[in-house]
């Protein structure tokens, strides 16, 4: 979950990395 907080703080491209890492995981 911290990677995807992570990503999350990014705009636009980071909500999409999230749901990658996420499916990674």
């Amino acid at each position: 979950y911290t990677r995807i907080l992570k990503l999350g703080h990014r705009p636009g491209d980071g909500a999409e990395m999230a749901r990658i890492e996420l499916l990674a995981e």
